[in-house]
């Protein structure tokens, strides 16, 4: 980011920045880029302390990382999306290359932190998954007819 040497120019970009309209060239589209990057990485640590429970060992990647969004949870591919533009079929597709790339039978599944939506109320995120995945899981948690 740029240093700023007059203190008039300094204390407006600081207001600016602040009020969350900073629409200088090239400020605008860096403060919106490093603010879905921490905004991605709270989501990761918050859902990654959230499913402790099931997974003890599960840990954040990090933002901008290829991959799984959430490590040390065996059987289970977690994609985690915090943006507007959500667009499932693009985030499954994204899970499936990634898992083909490491050959995984893992179970793809994005996890959607819908604009308004904070640490708090995580349970109520929303979950997207194929359908198949939801039929195995159903079947390994004992649901459906054997045979």
């Amino acid at each position: 980011m740029a240093t700023c040497t007059n203190p008039a120019t300094a204390l407006t970009v600081m207001k600016i920045a602040a009020s969350g309209r900073a629409q200088t060239a090239g400020m605008s589209t860096r403060m919106t880029s490093q603010s879905r990057k921490h905004r991605g990485y709270r989501t990761q640590a918050a859902f990654a302390q959230y499913i402790r429970t099931l997974f003890p060992y599960a840990e954040p990647t990090g933002a901008g990382r290829q991959g799984r969004d959430i490590l040390s949870t065996p059987g289970v591919w977690f994609e985690l999306k915090a943006r507007t533009g959500f667009n499932p079929l693009a985030a499954l597709k994204q899970i499936e290359k990634e898992k083909a790339e490491i050959t995984t039978a893992d179970h793809g599944v994005a996890v959607l932190r819908m604009n308004g939506q904070g640490e708090a109320n995580i349970g109520e995120w929303v979950v997207c998954m194929r359908v198949d995945t939801l039929t195995q899981l159903l079947k390994e948690a004992g649901y459906g007819q054997e045979g």
